[in-house]
């Protein structure tokens, strides 16, 4: 049996690397990476060759999944 765990807004940072994002969703790194290029995946910004995962949008996000999913 799998448990899910709900990621709140105040337990993130308003802004993250992708090694956190895939703490958080459970992922490998090189999986989270690729998640940072799918068309539909908004949460995420460059900033020279870093990634960064914006709190608010990976979180709306993770709602439009789950709601997808259902």
């Amino acid at each position: 049996m799998e448990v899910q765990r709900k990621i709140k807004a105040d337990d993130l940072p308003f802004s993250f690397p992708v090694p956190r994002m895939a703490k958080e969703l459970d992922i490998n790194v090189p999986a989270a990476y690729a998640l940072t290029k799918r068309e539909d995946f908004k949460a995420s910004i460059r900033i020279g060759k870093r990634i960064i995962i914006i709190r608010d949008l990976f979180l709306a996000w993770l709602e439009e999944q789950a709601a997808a999913n259902e």
